[in-house]
């Protein structure tokens, strides 16, 4: 108890020191009250506050410069880059007198989403040929396949030749055109003078 250096005196005296401390107007409890009530202050003021804070955060979100949909639209550019694209043709074709409609089929086998293709039908018959289907794909699924099948309606029977051409076919999306024709109890049957694999196409040259 009387110790100078453990006792009540330096007991005392350390007491003495946080009570200083305590009181002291540049360090002590005034000083960190008038701090926290300067954080209050901040926190709920119209200019540096926190509803200010919300208000900037939702205005970089919905910025038209830099915000969600100047990202989304930075991210389907980097996807169409990211293809390598090409167009492709099946070339002049005489039709086959048992082809009623033409499908085509288009396969996305890659690991990101295919923005866009487009499948054209052309009639070569008029001079110059013209496009008489076309059927735009968007948004084309990983791993994934559609189709387009143009029918006789837009397929006069007068139509001795056509030509189809794929555009937007980037690297690792395949394609198929065929010639079909109804075929009873066994559904659709596939013409096989009118069809074209994906090694039978070859690329679109258009100057």
């Amino acid at each position: 108890i009387n110790s100078p250096q453990v006792g009540l005196g330096e007991i005392k005296s350390e007491v003495r020191a946080i009570e200083a401390i305590l009181n002291n107007k540049y360090i002590g409890l005034s000083e960190i009250k008038s701090e926290i009530k300067a954080i209050e202050s901040m926190m709920f003021s119209s200019e540096v506050g926190l509803s200010e804070i919300k208000t900037e955060i939702y205005q970089m979100i919905n910025s038209p410069s830099y915000g969600l949909i100047e990202i989304k639209s930075e991210i389907r550019a980097i996807e169409n880059n990211v293809f390598v694209k090409s167009n492709l043709t099946t070339g002049p074709v005489l039709r086959d007198v048992n082809t009623k409609f033409i499908e085509v089929k288009i396969l996305n086998n890659n690991s990101i989403t295919l923005p866009a293709a487009t499948v054209v039908l052309r009639n070569l018959d008029p001079i110059p040929a013209v496009s008489v289907a076309t059927a735009v794909f968007t948004d084309i699924p990983p791993k994934s396949g559609t189709f387009v099948i143009f029918t006789e309606s837009v397929m006069p029977n007068d139509l001795a030749e056509f030509e189809v051409q794929l555009y937007g076919i980037g690297t690792g999306v395949y394609a198929w055109v065929s010639g079909r024709s109804p075929g009873g109890g066994q559904g659709v049957q596939v013409i096989e003078a009118n069809t074209f694999r994906h090694s039978d196409l070859v690329p679109l040259i258009d100057p």
